[in-house]
């Protein structure tokens, strides 16, 4: 077999490899973003409708001061501080 030949067989080789480890990766489902605004004593939505599994991400900002933020269920418990403190 020439050098031209065993090139091209391994490039067929590679790249049939390459498109059946392709069709076995499955790709992610994209997160759901929620903005979350925190100010005086509420968050705004007040209420949020998650589906079970549907991954998501969380972006929280304060308006005003250092705020906590739980949700037990998804295990977050955290302080979200203002951007730009009114102080």
């Amino acid at each position: 077999m020439t050098l031209t030949r065993k090139s091209t067989v391994f490039v067929l080789a590679a790249a049939i490899i390459a498109l059946a480890w392709s069709s076995r990766v499955h790709a992610a489902p994209a997160a759901q973003v929620v903005k979350i605004t925190a100010s005086k004593f509420h968050f705004e939505p007040y209420h949020i409708v998650l589906k079970k599994g549907q991954p998501v991400t969380l972006q929280i900002t304060s308006l005003d001061t250092t705020h906590g933020f739980m949700l037990r269920p998804l295990k977050i418990d955290t302080d979200i501080r203002a951007a730009n403190p009114p102080w």
